[in-house]
């Protein structure tokens, strides 16, 4: 699918998830590797990213206003 062509030409060392709060209402605006780790959906959703690309999540959008990024 696009994931996988978007990993082939662009080969990334790392990954940026935007838009976690839409994954997990219940994590919007959290500031902290701990607060997001508490939602299964986003630890499952973070996984399984990982696993098909091979590639690491670093970078976790939280959402609120001003948005909020955890680094994992």
């Amino acid at each position: 699918g696009i994931f996988i062509k978007a990993l082939t030409l662009n080969n990334p060392t790392s990954i940026a998830l935007n838009f976690a709060d839409y994954i997990d209402p219940l994590i919007e605006g959290v500031t902290t590797k701990e607060e997001l780790l508490k939602s299964a959906k986003v630890r499952e959703f973070i996984d399984s990213i990982q696993r098909i690309s091979g590639v690491a999540v670093k970078y976790v959008g939280t959402g609120g206003n001003p948005v909020k990024v955890v680094e994992l």
